[in-house]
């Protein structure tokens, strides 16, 4: 018969404090696994991407592809008021 004692041997409490106070890498995964998290909920985006995305809408290319969304939004907006005109019985 086993008898199980309810008061732990002070080397196990020890060791068992000891390792879970000197985790870091554990600590810092989890860390990690929040802020990503965190980063996902806010939409936020490191500093690196941000650059790279100001960079890209700064260069020629992007001001071309900005400029021709903007005149296609400006084309879409003429094509629906000419669709509802009531005084120009819809032309």
């Amino acid at each position: 018969m086993n008898i199980n004692k309810r008061v732990q041997d002070v080397s196990q409490v020890f060791d068992r404090r000891w390792n879970v106070n000197r985790d870091y890498q554990g600590r810092q995964q989890f860390l990690d696994e929040r802020k990503d998290h965190f980063k996902k909920m806010y939409n936020i985006h490191d500093k690196e991407d941000r650059r790279q995305e100001i960079l890209r809408a700064n260069s020629v290319s992007g001001q071309v592809q900005n400029l021709n969304e903007r005149m296609q939004a400006a084309n879409n907006e003429q094509r629906m008021i000419q669709r509802n005109d009531f005084k120009n019985n819809f032309r």
